[in-house]
């Protein structure tokens, strides 16, 4: 490579990476949507004056996994016993807004067999 040759962001992530469809490469791609939705939630509860403790309250979790969320740890669907009960009726509802590339719609029934989808 000459010194004067530049290269797009997408080809030295091929290069550092792997390419997309890697396992590498798909780690990486799900470490950064986990990174983004918990940016978005951290700066979603700052702006609603709430601490970690307070949104951990609302959503019935613990203030530690709020913290693993908004740092792109761990992000899981929460499925209580008798939400659909009412029992949510009283609860506070927070939308997150979140770049439309951070979910990866399945396009065909092989995207299905993708280690995502399983």
């Amino acid at each position: 490579m000459n010194k004067h040759d530049f290269i797009t962001i997408e080809e030295s992530k091929d290069m550092l990476i792997g390419k997309p469809g890697t396992a590498e490469r798909d780690a990486y791609e799900e470490d950064i949507k986990l990174y983004v939705i918990g940016a978005a939630i951290r700066e979603t509860r700052k702006q609603q004056n709430l601490t970690q403790e307070e949104l951990g309250q609302m959503v019935g979790v613990q203030k530690a996994q709020i913290s693993r969320i908004e740092n792109g740890k761990e992000l899981k669907a929460l499925e209580l016993p008798g939400l659909w009960n009412g029992a949510m009726s009283d609860w506070n509802t927070i939308f997150v807004e979140v770049p439309l590339s951070t979910f990866n719609p399945v396009k065909t029934v092989n995207d299905l067999l993708r280690d995502q989808h399983q």
